[in-house]
């Protein structure tokens, strides 16, 4: 949302039922969503709002949503797994995402970008998008935030962008794989003094994790967290003694790297590469793009003034799960150009990122069963960058 404001796009509300989106400062009642919103809604479903409320969000212009992906993560729990999902990619839990395409088949925007994992397209394949959207242009897209400009290189998603039919829209891809990419550095430097979502984290308590590092029969402090990353390159993941003896890694628990950074998760901390501490909220908040005066409310802070990690998990999880602002900003601006009749302020039509077979495979079925209007005449291949498919795409 952050990225439609940015393209000239008013914030009309959020249907949002993840709990951690919902938290309120504990002293002053204030939430993130409507304190950096005013005036915006924010439910947990739709059937929330009154029908004439309902009836005002008929054909509105965009709808953004980011429905979860759990079930499709290499992160996967072991549970998840033995149900078929995760790096098995079969998907008995298709989690939120039919709920997503309900709403929008009913209040009918104009546009709207949803974001997930590519093994979604098992549990909700591309058919079942068209059949409950037939009146709408579906462009499965695989994105690397990072060719946007944000600086977590391997932030990938698959991304399902839809226009109605009527408004002959086409999406057209921008990456940028040029070497002045900001640093993980440049992002972090001139955090103004006095941030309350950039405060010193606190070193005394748990982390929670590592038993067994330096010889520590428990899970360590953050202190000793410091310690023993300090002593170790970027790119090191926290280890800790497992049961059967081995050592194994915390995935996600990793210090990140200098020039760019490591995916910031949910859950587990990616440290700062010069304090070998978590990354404050300011600094996770910087680093998916938002600007200085976007601020998480609710933090959790310790009678010495720090504040502690996974105290906090709330403000990490909405840190963490967020799309980075970037592409969002982007094809947000790309619609409200195409709305304007202002097509074309694209650079390239050049892709960076590797080719995803998931996507790929949606993007044609697509052109095939159901097929774009007139597509000869608004480029569709030539927009569309899968290599070789019976259309003859580039």
């Amino acid at each position: 949302m952050i990225g439609a404001r940015s393209a000239g796009f008013d914030v009309v509300g959020n249907v949002e039922w993840r709990r951690y989106y919902h938290h309120r400062d504990k002293a002053t009642k204030k939430n993130t969503f409507t304190e950096n919103f005013p005036g915006a809604f924010m439910v947990k479903k739709l059937d929330d709002l009154t029908t004439a409320e309902i009836a005002d969000l008929q054909g509105i212009d965009l709808a953004m949503g980011h429905p979860e992906c759990g079930s499709y993560s290499l992160l996967s729990s072991p549970a998840a797994k033995k149900k078929g999902c995760g790096l098995l990619g079969l998907a008995e839990d298709v989690g939120d995402i039919p709920v997503f395409i309900d709403l929008i088949a009913r209040i009918r925007p104009r546009y709207f970008v949803a974001d997930n994992l590519p093994r979604s397209l098992i549990g909700v394949p591309i058919h079942v998008w068209a059949e409950k959207l037939p009146d709408y242009d579906l462009f499965p897209e695989w994105i690397s935030n990072y060719h946007y400009g944000n600086v977590q290189k391997h932030r990938k998603r698959f991304f399902m962008i839809g226009a109605r039919k009527s408004e002959r829209f086409v999406f057209a891809p921008d990456e940028d794989d040029a070497p002045g990419h900001a640093t993980l550095l440049d992002v972090l430097y001139g955090i103004p003094a006095g941030d309350p979502n950039h405060l010193p984290h606190n070193l005394t308590r748990s982390c929670g994790k590592g038993k067994g590092c330096n010889g520590i029969n428990r899970a360590l402090t953050w202190g000793e967290a410091r310690d023993w990353f300090a002593a170790r390159p970027t790119g090191t993941t926290l280890q800790y003694n497992a049961s059967d003896g081995t050592i194994k890694n915390h995935i996600g628990f990793v210090k990140s790297h200098t020039t760019h950074c490591n995916v910031l998760t949910g859950t587990n901390p990616v440290l700062n590469p010069l304090t070998n501490l978590p990354f404050s909220i300011r600094e996770r908040l910087r680093i998916q793009g938002a600007p200085d005066d976007f601020k998480i409310e609710g933090m959790v802070t310790e009678p010495d003034g720090t504040w502690c990690h996974i105290r906090n998990m709330s403000l990490i999880r909405q840190t963490g799960k967020w799309m980075p602002v970037q592409f969002c900003e982007y094809i947000a601006r790309q619609v409200a150009d195409h709305i304007r009749g202002e097509d074309g302020n694209f650079k390239t039509l050049e892709r960076c990122i590797v080719p995803n077979i998931y996507v790929d495979e949606a993007k044609k079925w697509f052109c095939r069963a159901r097929g774009y209007a007139d597509a000869e005449a608004r480029n569709i291949c030539g927009f569309c960058g899968v290599k070789k498919c019976n259309r003859g795409g580039r």
